[in-house]
């Protein structure tokens, strides 16, 4: 409504309507604002869509778009100077190596010179992060529909376009087990305490002209790839071990009594024997235990432990047929082994990571900048010395990328620009 208050001044009139002679008049407020998105909704609707245009019409209805627009207007990659190229270079390979240390500095460039303050909010509060925000983070992610409340109005719909990015050295965000809404970037502190190194950086990230180059790189990945759907997200090392460090204290009391521990050699264990001991295990921990209908629901929904009714001696006694073996294996499927537990079970083969080529991005960001004019080439280097960009060079990178499918659109953008555009 803030929005639309911009475009159309809230005025708010007052008449007098004489609806029968022998009443006195009745008072009327009339709100222009109020009139062209509500009570006329046939008339134009609001809506929030960045695809859309100021005002347009679907099957009769019209709309009207308050979103605020993009900072940039996009332009050809070979549109832009050697200065540019290398100052975008040098911001690529820092998201790529370190975004650990300094990382309020990328938000600002994105918020500053990238998208806008207009399309991007920052917020430090804890209080926010920690209890309201984060309960209805999960449901922001996934929606196709988010909801704007403000006092004294009429709740809003609009179309979801919201990207949230949360930076922080705790564990702030509740991550369930079968996690598809979140991703954890790995990262480096091998830049830490390098004033040089966040000066370069810093110099590249305000360098005229860089924002505008860095959007336009960011909009030929998602034009190639416009069909790209990143659920369910890589599982990372960093996402990992926050899922192992925040396992449930059911999920860790199985895996330090039943897993870890070698004498767990029986496939017998009785239903009543693993509470007594689960119960032991909280009360140990000062933990507040589930129930034992919710845990043998748990069991059953997250782990498919199902318990199965047998004799022993004479008695009929409630089971769960499992091994160590098979407790390993289903953990390991949900990642919650991590390299750390350092649990060896005989019969099992482990199977490797996949580990991307660490060159592809290399030459993702070699390729950046050759396929300029030779007249722009010509231009001074916007940022630090080259013996600064070799030391930069020198320095020790990530083994590891996200997810196979980054080398390949990374491989791809290689031959996005017409060969017309390369110099020799």
């Amino acid at each position: 409504m803030k929005n639309i208050g911009m475009l159309i001044r809230p005025i708010t009139k007052t008449f007098f309507k004489q609806s029968n002679p022998e009443q006195p008049p009745t008072k009327i407020k009339f709100n222009i604002a109020i009139w062209f998105t509500y009570d006329n909704s046939f008339t134009c609707v609001a809506t929030c869509d960045p695809a859309k245009r100021r005002i347009y019409k679907i099957q009769g209805q019209n709309y009207l778009n308050i979103f605020p627009s993009f900072l940039h207007q996009l332009h050809s990659l070979t549109d832009f100077s050697a200065n540019i190229y290398r100052a975008v270079k040098i911001i690529f390979t820092y998201i790529r190596d370190v975004w650990c240390w300094g990382k309020g500095i990328i938000t600002e460039f994105i918020q500053q010179y990238v998208l806008g303050t207009q399309l991007v909010y920052k917020i430090s509060d804890p209080k926010t992060i920690l209890s309201s925000f984060n309960g209805q983070l999960s449901d922001k992610v996934t929606s196709n529909i988010m909801e704007i409340h403000e006092k004294f109005m009429k709740p809003i719909q609009y179309k979801n376009f919201m990207f949230t990015i949360v930076f922080t050295n705790e564990n702030v965000l509740r991550v369930e087990n079968d996690d598809r809404r979140t991703v954890f970037l790995d990262i480096s502190p091998a830049r830490k305490g390098d004033k040089q190194y966040f000066k370069q950086l810093n110099n590249a990230i305000k360098y005229p002209g860089v924002g505008e180059a860095f959007y336009a790189y960011l909009k030929v990945i998602a034009d190639k790839y416009p069909d790209f759907d990143g659920n369910p997200p890589p599982i990372t090392v960093s996402k990992q071990e926050h899922i192992v460090s925040t396992l449930p204290p059911l999920f860790q009391f199985i895996k330090e009594t039943y897993i870890a521990k070698t004498n767990y050699i029986t496939t017998c264990l009785p239903v009543h024997i693993l509470y007594v001991a689960y119960m032991s295990y909280c009360e140990n921990r000062r933990i507040t235990p589930l129930s034992k209908v919710v845990v043998a629901k748990t069991l059953s929904s997250e782990l498919n432990m199902t318990s199965n009714v047998v004799k022993i001696n004479g008695k009929c006694t409630r089971i769960y047929n499992l091994s160590r073996k098979t407790l390993y294996e289903k953990y390991f499927s949900n990642n919650w082994i991590h390299e750390t537990d350092e649990i060896d079970i005989e019969e099992i083969d482990i199977p490797k990571k996949s580990v991307s080529d660490p060159k592809v991005l290399d030459q993702f960001l070699a390729q950046i900048g050759i396929d300029i004019p030779n007249k722009q080439k010509k231009s001074s280097p916007p940022v630090p010395s080259k013996s600064e960009q070799e030391e930069t060079k020198n320095q020790p990178v990530a083994l590891e990328s996200v997810e196979n499918i980054i080398d390949n659109f990374i491989t791809e953008l290689n031959i996005l620009i017409p060969p017309s555009a390369m110099s020799e």
